[in-house]
C-alpha cells in the first residue's frame, strides 16, 4: 500500500523508488571517514546522517499526527 510514511522510510531504508537508499550509501562509507570534516566548514558525514536520521523521524511522527517537535535525537 502506497503511502507517504512509507515512502519517507524506504527513502531512509527501504526498497527506494530513487535508486539507493540513504543506509545503502552510508553503509560504503569507511567509518573513520566519517566523521571527518573532509571540505573545509562542512559537516562531516556522520553529522549529515544524524540529521537526516533525526528528521526523517520527526517527518514520519507528524504525518502520524504527532504534535510538531524538534527531533528527539536533535538536529
Amino acid at each position: 500500500m502506497f503511502t507517504i510514511i512509507n515512502e519517507v522510510q524506504k527513502a531512509f531504508n527501504g526498497d527506494s523508488w530513487h535508486g539507493n537508499h540513504v543506509m545503502q550509501t552510508l553503509n560504503n562509507v569507511d567509518p573513520e571517514k566519517a566523521f571527518q570534516h573532509l571540505i573545509p566548514n562542512a559537516h562531516s558525514i556522520a553529522e549529515i546522517a544524524l540529521h537526516l536520521t533525526a528528521w526523517t523521524e520527526e517527518v514520519t511522527s507528524r504525518l502520524m499526527g504527532n504534535p510538531e517537535a524538534e527531533p528527539a535525537m536533535g538536529d
